[in-house]
């Protein structure tokens, strides 16, 4: 089995129809299935982006129903909108089972869509569909791949059941899932509603037992932000009709040779219950952990155990809220303020990629000028260097595929034609929320290179509550997050691990991506 954590900005001149290549991993070859995470922002790495007036979060699904196939892909996805600064809270949610990005307005102008995609060797091709983004509205992609010759992927739209107590079943599936991972919107088959922002988002595991799940609620049309998160350990998904009743919760009650079964706590859902999945089955089941995330009360080396002998991580993706405590609901700030989608793959700058075409920079400014280059494969935070691994700087704005700015004046001069390489963090965190209780407030995303960048909002300023990278993979059976900032709460959420395939997609020093 084979993953990598790829971060992909979509910039806003890219949404008109055309073709987006993303390299993956040297030696990966050809995915078989695709996570995206995604939110709209346009501040830089690391800065909270406060100025769009709507703004967009969601998970996108690529990949076949029910067998290897890729040249059969379907698209998935779910989002969840917001309205900046309204004195009455306006909101919207959706899913699609065409589309893998999806984003627009509260009224459902369409800003970003993605309904066409390809799968080739160490190669994945996006293609936009024409539409008209906000002003610097740009889409920031969390995108983790999955591939290998021992692994099955299938993904998919099921129905949850809609009585309190009901089950039912997904059948659709030619093998019996390992893992499933899974989002929701909480509204019907591609439909969308504007009464409340429901998004969900969670993962199961069939052995060992486990599922988890994180739930944001906003109560649409409120006289102020009115918010409310859960963590959960023992559903993949909860949910609410109000922040006043409920959370309700679908419980992910079997894994089947064909698919899964769903029990429902409440009929709440009535007939806007559709969830999106995808599905992933190893040669060995525990190549696999599924697992709870809680940060630590105070900074410093935070170590988690696979639970598995000779499990040594490829990379890490999950979820978070600012809850302090499993299956409780928050609608206080900073417990309802916000959540966190993550992963990452390996430390900062383990990595170097050869870039694309040659640069040419002075000392004395922050342009870089390209020829042949492709700079909007690139983002905001990846570093530039020499081919003597000699640093030039570090990205701060792109303009044109030929054209980008540094976070400060180039390290050294290089003429015209100069080849380099590229390195990026290769851990992210999406945040995304709001102040609850706060009038006009301002909503907020961020795109981190921390693998944990957990935010709150006060006097409508968003700032960061827990942070910390991921150390390298060592051959310890687990993974190392190293705190740097604590609220000193701990706050809940989930993890998923997947296994380091030794030989397969094993990191190197440099990475050559032509």
């Amino acid at each position: 089995m084979k993953s990598c954590v790829i971060r992909r900005r979509f910039h806003t001149s890219e949404a008109a129809g055309a073709a987006v290549t993303v390299n993956l991993e040297t030696g990966f070859g050809v995915p078989k299935a695709c996570l995206l995470m995604f939110a709209e922002t346009s501040a830089a790495t690391d800065s909270f982006d406060t100025s769009l007036a709507y703004r967009n979060v969601g998970i996108g699904m690529i990949g076949s129903t029910s067998s290897n196939i890729t040249s059969t892909l379907r698209f998935h996805s779910i989002f969840c909108t917001m309205r900046d600064a309204q004195a009455a809270m306006t909101v919207r949610r959706q899913n699609s089972t065409s589309r893998y990005l999806y984003a627009s307005d509260t009224a459902g102008g369409v800003y970003w869509q993605a309904s066409s995609a390809t799968f080739s060797t160490d190669v994945a091709s996006f293609v936009i569909t024409s539409s008209t983004p906000q002003t610097n509205g740009h889409l920031d992609c969390i995108m983790t791949f999955f591939g290998g010759d021992d692994l099955t992927v299938g993904i998919g739209t099921h129905l949850m059941p809609s009585t309190a107590g009901g089950s039912n079943s997904y059948t659709g599936l030619s093998f019996q899932p390992d893992i499933i991972i899974g989002a929701s919107s909480i509204t019907a088959i591609n439909a969308g509603a504007t009464d409340d922002f429901r998004f969900c988002f969670g993962a199961a595991q069939r052995t060992p037992a486990a599922q988890y799940g994180i739930y944001m609620h906003g109560e649409g049309a409120a006289a102020t932000m009115d918010l409310g998160t859960v963590s959960s350990n023992t559903n993949i998904f909860t949910y609410s009709t109000s922040n006043g009743v409920g959370p309700y919760t679908m419980n992910l009650s079997s894994f089947n040779a064909n698919g899964f079964s769903i029990l429902s706590s409440d009929s709440a859902a009535g007939a806007n219950g559709a969830m999106i999945f995808l599905a992933l089955k190893s040669d060995t089941p525990t190549d696999f952990a599924l697992m709870p995330f809680s940060s630590p009360t105070g900074t410093g080396n935070s170590f988690t155990g696979t639970g598995s002998t000779g499990f040594v991580p490829k990379c890490i993706i999950g979820a978070a809220t600012n809850c302090t405590t499993y299956g409780t609901r928050e609608t206080t700030s900073p417990g309802a303020d916000s959540i966190q989608l993550f992963g990452g793959n390996r430390s900062a700058d383990s990595l170097y990629w050869t870039g694309f075409g040659t640069i040419q920079t002075v000392s004395s400014g922050t342009a870089v000028t390209g020829s042949g280059t492709f700079f909007h494969r690139l983002a905001p935070g990846d570093k530039l260097y020499r081919t003597d691994n000699t640093l030039i700087g570090t990205i701060s704005a792109i303009t044109t595929n030929t054209a980008l700015t540094l976070t400060a004046n180039a390290a050294n001069t290089n003429p015209a034609g100069t080849a380099y390489v590229y390195s990026n963090p290769g851990q992210y965190c999406i945040s995304y929320g709001d102040q609850d209780a706060a009038a006009d407030s301002v909503v907020f995303s961020r795109m981190s290179s921390k693998i944990i960048d957990m935010a709150r909002s006060s006097a409508n300023t968003p700032s960061s509550l827990d942070v910390a990278s991921l150390t390298d993979f060592d051959a310890r059976n687990g993974f190392n997050l190293n705190f740097t900032t604590a609220s000193g709460s701990s706050r809940k959420g989930w993890i998923l691990s997947i296994k380091n395939d030794e030989g397969a997609n094993e990191g190197r020093r440099r990475k050559t991506v032509n």
